[in-house]
């Protein structure tokens, strides 16, 4: 059968298609009897009935006379509770059902402008009372059918929204479970079943299909429209429960039935409840003593204060109650007042009061099928940094509610969002630095982003940047490609104070920062980043390379915090230097001594030295080529190569200073005060000198190197002649070289070496370390 009322049947033996109406409905039957003795051929007999089936259907559905299985399964329509009930209103309500089609059952408080808008709009109304309508014994015979609800006759609580509307929808799911409608219908603006707070949560997202359930436990919470006592009817009787726009064509919004989201699996929906205080019962008189939690719901319902979540330890010596922010003084003196004789003999020890905290429930119909739901649940909270003081569970597990701080309730929403109704954690980052480096990791981003996701399954969203200039800060997430652009046109940056107050206070779970600058003064922050949970990849050396004493207390931080602080590309670019070092030392392995060229600048100074160029002309070939600081004295003098010393001898475990490290600069002591121009005017006079070096270093069959070692407990960077044939003597280009020598590694030296310089190299380094930061934090 056709759902729009006709019988279509096919005959094998002559291959005819006849149509006819389920109903009396003869002349548009006759149009396929007529064509069936035509004799046309096969084919064109089908064209011919197609045609006047579509007629037919097309006629039909245009008519204004309803099928009697339509009025067999009446539509029960309903006002959101949130609807404005004005006459103005009600008008544009009646025009709405004056133009939709079928048996309309619409039930509404009495005394609302209903009646008079449908009957000034032309309808043909039967109104009834809820007692009437709830004693039909069959649909009703009359299209439009108001039905008005008497809150006071049936004694419907008022919700806030207007009197009775709450009962109104009760009498609603009672009448189409007695009339059998195929569903109820509840007219809204819009749709506000979010899986959390959009005010709150900037990437929540409108929920179009839910369970029963999960209906239910969203209208507790004051979504949807509808009240949670109709839900529930509804489910008895599996009826569905669709959530229509009143505009033309009542277009669908959401649906609920026993089915949800086909697929849907786990937490739906992250709901909250502020503004709530706790009153703490504890001490041994409650244990084994029936009663003890009913009389203490009773004081409370005694002075009219309502119990919003309660948890109960198992020892029984602790009864945490939720109530209103506004009833807790009362609501604690209550509880006094109950159980005074116990107070004072020292059995209760006392009601303690604990205000601004809040409700943090994760919804799902589906979460009793997912072992270690709840493990995943505080994990996730537990990695943004939030405090669960109290926990509650439904025994239909639908509804896992917890208490939580008001301050942090942000947080705990956007972390319970990400983990769950998402499905997919992003890990947000925060790009500090838009210059070379910067600019080439964020081109190496944008190439990858669907890699990421697709291979990685890594969903990195980008929340911002700054550089000296503008910061652009966007939750939503800004398209790689699109930062220096977007960045140009944000608002300048206040200061830097300003904005380590905005990651901060961001509430972002899973945020990671890159600072890709050299920038004393941001490095001296990093605590305050990983105080809140945030991680740090960077190229910055100026971190790890201050006192012995920041150095321990911002690694005791980091593992304190459990976030990422990586920091490969400060020694040799993208080279795993660092990492490979880590690996020695974690497995027990004993470091005799590092060795290397850590600067790809030096390694093209010398490796140009060594074929005969005068040192005046490599030093400005290099700077003209960028391999330079703007500055080159910042490179000649070994501070860069310094840094890099400092931080392999932390990571071996020394406990060592700037001041420990010993460095020789190529830079004369008449030359360092100078001004840039003037320094390259006058580095010529410095040409004879290197030449008779490296004449010398020739003479042995030896090249010169800029090198930095750690042995015997000592740290120094100079110029040494290496042997031309071994690891060091056959550098190229700006390559770094690093020669660990260890208990296992003696005969034969570990080596690692390749392009230690470069903004591409030092970027992709940026990223191995970034990727390595999403999925610990995913």
């Amino acid at each position: 059968m056709d759902p729009r009322g006709f019988l279509v049947s096919e005959t094998c033996a002559t291959g005819s298609l006849r149509i006819s109406p389920h109903s009396a409905m003869s002349s548009d039957g006759s149009v396929a009897d007529r064509a069936n003795e035509t004799g046309y051929s096969h084919r064109r007999l089908r064209c011919a009935v197609a045609s006047a089936y579509i007629e037919a259907v097309s006629q039909l559905e245009k008519s204004t006379q309803f099928m009697p299985e339509a009025v067999a399964n009446p539509d029960v329509l309903t006002l959101s509770r949130r609807l404005d009930l004005s006459v103005e209103r009600c008008a544009e309500y009646a025009r709405v059902a004056t133009e939709e089609q079928g048996c309309q059952l619409w039930v509404v408080p009495a005394g609302t402008p209903m009646r008079e808008a449908l009957a000034d709009g032309g309808c043909d109304v039967a109104v009834l009372t809820s007692e009437e309508a709830l004693a039909l014994e069959g649909p009703p015979d009359s299209t439009l059918v108001l039905v008005e609800h008497a809150p006071a006759a049936s004694g419907g609580p008022a919700d806030g929204q207007g009197p009775g509307r709450a009962a109104t929808d009760a009498v609603a799911a009672r009448i189409a479970s007695r009339l059998g409608a195929r569903r109820v219908i509840s007219l809204t603006d819009e749709n506000d079943l979010y899986s959390a707070d959009p005010r709150l949560v900037p990437d929540a997202f409108v929920l179009d299909r839910l369970t029963y359930r999960e209906a239910s436990e969203l209208a507790a919470f004051g979504r949807g429209g509808v009240h949670p006592r109709m839900v529930r009817l509804l489910h008895r009787a599996g009826i569905p429960l669709e959530l229509r726009e009143i505009s033309d064509g009542l277009p669908l919004l959401a649906r609920v039935d026993a089915d949800g989201q086909e697929g849907g699996q786990g937490i739906r929906a992250i709901m909250h409840v502020p503004e709530v205080a706790l009153v703490v019962l504890e001490g041994s008189a409650m244990v084994r003593m029936p009663g003890t939690a009913a009389r203490a719901f009773n004081a409370l319902a005694e002075h009219d204060i309502n119990v919003m979540t309660v948890a109960l330890a198992a020892s029984e010596q602790s009864l945490c109650i939720g109530v209103g922010a506004g009833d807790a003084t009362r609501g604690r003196q209550a509880l006094l007042d109950a159980f005074a004789e116990e107070v004072e003999r020292g059995d209760i020890e006392g009601v303690t009061q604990i205000d601004d905290v809040a409700i943090l429930a994760a919804v799902g119909d589906n979460m009793r099928y997912r072992t270690g739901l709840s493990g995943q649940l505080f994990a996730a909270l537990g990695r943004a940094g939030v405090n669960v003081l109290a926990i509650s569970e439904g025994a239909s597990e639908a509804n896992i509610s917890s208490i939580v701080a008001e301050k942090d309730l942000p947080r705990a929403l956007q972390a319970l969002h990400e983990t769950f109704a998402i499905g997919q954690e992003r890990v947000h980052l925060f790009l500090i630095g838009t210059g070379t480096v910067g600019g080439m990791l964020l081109d190496m981003l944008a190439d990858r982003t669907n890699e990421f996701q697709k291979h990685l399954r890594l969903n990195l969203n980008l929340v911002g940047a700054a550089n000296t200039r503008h910061m652009l800060w966007d939750v939503q997430g800004v398209p790689f490609d699109e930062v220096s652009v977007r960045l140009e046109e944000a608002p300048p940056v206040e200061s830097l104070d300003a904005l380590i107050d905005h990651l901060t206070q961001s509430q972002l779970e899973r945020l990671l920062v890159v600072d890709a600058t050299a920038s004393d003064q941001v490095a001296q922050r990093y605590p305050e980043l990983l105080d809140h949970n945030i991680g740090i990849i960077t190229p910055n050396k100026r971190a790890n390379t201050l006192s012995q004493d920041y150095y321990e207390a911002l690694h005791a931080k980091a593992r304190k915090q459990r976030v990422p602080y990586f920091y490969e590309t400060t020694v040799g670019a993208g080279l795993p230097v660092i990492s490979t070092l880590r690996t020695l030392v974690r497995t027990g392995d004993h470091i005799h001594s590092i060795r290397g060229v850590f600067s790809g600048t030096m390694a093209y100074l010398f490796g140009q030295l060594g074929e005969g160029k005068p040192f005046s002309a490599v030093v400005r070939e290099a700077r003209a080529n960028g391999f330079t600081e703007p500055d080159p004295r910042d490179d000649l003098g070994g501070e860069d190569v310094a840094r890099k010393l400092l931080i392999l001898a932390r990571e071996m475990g020394m406990s060592v200073e700037r001041a420990d490290v010993s460095v020789e600069s190529l830079v004369p002591e008449a030359l360092r005060r100078v001004s840039v121009d003037e320094f390259l005017d006058e580095v010529d006079s410095l040409d004879q000198e290197w030449s008779a070096r490296v004449a010398e270093a020739e003479s042995e069959d030896k090249r010169l190197v800029y090198l930095g070692s750690i042995a015997n407990g000592r740290l120094e960077v100079g110029v040494r002649a290496v042997p031309k044939y071994s690891p060091l003597g056959q550098l190229e280009g700006t390559d770094n070289v690093v020669i660990f020598e260890t208990d296992r590694y003696h005969v034969t030296p570990l080596v690692v070496q390749g392009p230690g310089a470069g903004p591409r190299v030092t970027a992709a380094g940026i990223l191995a370390d970034l990727i390595q930061a999403a999925e610990l934090v995913a």
